[in-house]
């Protein structure tokens, strides 16, 4: 497929597609340094975090984020109350973030089996 723009060949409709709305249309040109992109939230992100770093603010705890998806994955990692119970020693956590370094704290003082088909050590010994 080739684009009647400027001639370059592309393997796939998709992909000149792609093409002629990033370098011909430009219909999602950022203002300050004229870098195109191929939607608006892609634009947004790209400002986000080149023009406007810490411009993602999280309502929680203040904390500020260069995309949306770092502030997305902050708050369910930091404020989404999960009540996620160690199976080990009964403790309570809040979240997955916390459930695993916990988890990781009890596998680091268990033994250790290895497995004698492919020698890799595992916390549990399970057949």
């Amino acid at each position: 497929m080739q684009c009647t723009s400027c001639d370059l060949e592309f393997n796939s409709s998709y992909q000149l597609k792609r093409h002629v709305i990033i370098e011909h249309e430009k219909k999602f040109q950022c203002s300050e340094c004229g870098k195109c992109c191929e939607s608006g939230f892609n634009l947004r992100e790209h400002i986000g975090s080149v023009h406007q770093p810490g411009a993602y603010l999280c309502q929680i705890c203040g904390k500020s984020f260069n995309t949306q998806q770092s502030l997305s994955r902050h708050v369910r990692g930091a404020h989404t109350t999960e009540n996620l119970e160690c199976d080990i020693c009964h403790m309570v956590m809040k979240n997955k973030q916390s459930f695993r370094a916990h988890q990781s704290a009890h596998l680091g003082k268990k033994k250790k089996t290895m497995c004698s088909i492919c020698g890799r050590l595992f916390a549990t010994q399970t057949m």
